[in-house]
């Protein structure tokens, strides 16, 4: 089982180990404490994603049968077992808040404050990692065909794909322009 976990969550880790070893090495100059920060904040962003099961099963959905399935796991204390669950049933869950372009969008502005203010570094890789974490999701989304799910609940319509893969390109320019700027 911890296999299985950690094989999901390896790509996560390597997009913030990505991200943290970029930021260090354009602020070698900030000291041990902005290396703690940058790398504290990199581990932690991959569980925020984990948020949209718990929201789904406690808050959005909470009589279905995933709901149901994945909150009987968490009540035995089964935490690994639940996001297991969780990852290997993604299909029965009806919705996603953070893996939709309204997030996304949000996302983007809540980076654009962070990046071009005098904030602290842990708070810009915490965003710039759930950015590219983001990006590779919705990467992901165009090869199993559920990139659709992104505009769901955001637009009263969906997008061509030529033009959702063209809105991705241009988020990942964004990204890339946000990530220099850090550095």
């Amino acid at each position: 089982m911890i296999g299985r976990l950690l094989n999901i969550y390896k790509v996560y880790f390597l997009i913030s180990l990505l991200v943290s070893a970029v930021i260090i090495l354009g602020n070698l100059s900030g000291g041990w404490v902005l290396f703690l920060m940058v790398v504290l904040a990199a581990i932690l962003t991959p569980f925020i994603y984990e948020l949209d099961y718990v929201l789904e099963a406690y808050v959005i959905e909470p009589d279905s049968e995933y709901s149901n399935s994945f909150k009987s796991l968490i009540k035995s204390k089964n935490y690994n077992g639940a996001f297991l669950y969780a990852h290997e049933n993604k299909a029965l869950s009806e919705s996603s808040v953070f893996r939709s372009a309204l997030t996304t969008l949000a996302s983007f502005a809540i980076a654009f404050l962070l990046i071009f203010s005098k904030t602290n570094i842990f708070a810009s890789t915490l965003i710039l990692t759930f950015l590219l974490t983001t990006l590779y999701q919705q990467v992901l989304s165009f090869y199993d065909n559920s990139w659709r799910k992104w505009y769901t609940g955001f637009l009263e319509f969906t997008p061509k794909e030529v033009y959702a893969k063209i809105f991705l390109g241009i988020q990942f320019l964004i990204f890339l322009y946000f990530l220099l700027q850090v550095l």
